[in-house]
């Protein structure tokens, strides 16, 4: 789907952004489709002691518990958002979460019953149950005070820094009882700095702790479904949108996701006796093929334009292509199609 275009130095071309789908570095068996997400991290227990600069009153044992339910709560939904727009990939609509009382939450527990897995699996069909197992957070912030002597007088400003690492156990079960699949211990670091001349508003621009917290836990959810399953990444691509009115007529329903349309008019240029305006119309249309999922027919067209008129920017697009058509193939198989 188009997501952007901005203009572009050239003026026959422009930039945009497309959205294309990318492989999981560590993908779950194809023949997991439904899963089941469970949280065995929400408990009584409290937060390792923050270290804040912040000037607010004493924060007590009951926030800090609470603020942590509140992050791995945050962390598995946004983990079921981000598998629910994943290809191949559905989550239960109801989320279970599984409170563990007064466990303690910073150690890592033993796998559950096989036969407890597949009671929670079977009545929903679900093929596997993600768990997460085990969180631990610790968050700290700063200020520092730069000073240095210039024309004659003392010049300062505040640095202020706020480094929160999430660490986060998941394992993944078998749903008709088999047994744990695999597991995962992964720390993610969300890393913020804020600068001022006056100390009240660097202090003035630090996000509240909550948000901090739960920004961190969103991109743990992302980064742990990012390995585990396909997923939509942003890239940047060159169209032409100059030659002739039909082309510039092709580029306003392209930038609308009319492909088809666009698709239609492109293919008319081809009779063109223009050999850069032909070269040009088969680069957009390797890109309309693109955007629908086809690389492999993308590429062919990527070809043929260079083949036709020997652009630098098509070239480079033939480089991408190629490399876009050997991931298709890696996607088939995560995705189980033959």
């Amino acid at each position: 789907m188009l997501a952007a275009v901005s203009a572009f130095s050239c003026v026959s071309v422009s930039k945009i952004e497309i959205q294309v789908l990318e492989p999981a570095s560590d993908p779950l068996p194809p023949e997991i489709n439904r899963v089941l997400l469970l949280n065995r991290t929400i408990a009584d227990t409290v937060l390792p002691p923050l270290q804040t600069v912040r000037p607010e009153p004493v924060i007590s044992d009951q926030f800090l518990s609470d603020l942590l339910n509140q992050t791995t709560t945050e962390l598995i939904f946004a983990l079921a958002d981000i598998l629910n727009e994943s290809p191949g990939t559905e989550y239960m609509d109801s989320t279970m979460i599984l409170e563990t009382g007064m466990s303690e939450r910073y150690q890592i527990p033993l796998p559950l019953d096989p036969l407890f897995v597949s009671e929670l699996c079977g009545p929903l069909a679900a093929d596997a149950l993600i768990s997460l197992e085990y969180l631990r957070v610790v968050y700290s912030d700063s200020i520092s005070e730069e000073r240095w002597n210039s024309m004659g007088g003392w010049n300062r400003y505040y640095w202020a820094l706020i480094d929160v690492d999430i660490t986060a156990g998941w394992r993944i079960y078998e749903g008709g009882g088999g047994g744990v699949i695999d597991e995962y211990v992964f720390t993610d670091t969300l890393v913020l700095d804020f600068t001022d001349w006056d100390i009240n508003e660097v202090l003035y621009k630090m996000p509240d702790i909550a948000e901090v917290f739960m920004e961190t836990a969103y991109l743990t959810a992302l980064d742990f479904a990012r390995r585990i399953s396909p997923h939509w990444m942003t890239g940047d691509r060159m169209v032409y949108f100059r030659g002739n009115r039909n082309m510039r007529k092709a580029y306003r329903h392209f930038i609308s996701n009319e492909l088809e349309i666009a698709e239609a008019i492109y293919l008319e240029q081809l009779d063109r006796m223009n050999r850069n305006l032909v070269a040009a119309a088969m680069h957009n249309l390797a890109l309309v093929n693109e955007m629908r999922g086809d690389s492999r027919q993308a590429l062919v067209w990527a070809r043929r334009s260079y083949q036709v008129a020997r652009k630098q920017l098509t070239a480079e697009y033939v480089v991408i292509l190629e490399e876009r058509a050997e991931i298709a193939e890696q996607l088939d198989r995560q995705l189980g199609v033959e």
